[in-house]
């Protein structure tokens, strides 16, 4: 079960999606844009209950 609700994660993936686009087009596949995104991907996984800080990526 998410930390929010199903409306709001929806748009906060559309919103990853945006900023991964931008992130692209600024930064390449640098390791500046790994931690631009990297961060914020698992923040939105942290949202879906898909991550847990300190833990290695559920499969």
């Amino acid at each position: 079960m998410s930390k929010i609700s199903e409306k709001a994660l929806k748009e906060v993936q559309q919103a990853l999606a945006d900023y991964k686009t931008i992130c692209e087009e600024n930064l390449g596949t640098s390791d500046s844009w790994n931690t631009y995104y990297g961060y914020a991907e698992k923040f939105v996984r942290w949202l879906k209950d898909d991550f847990t800080p300190g833990q290695k990526r559920r499969r």
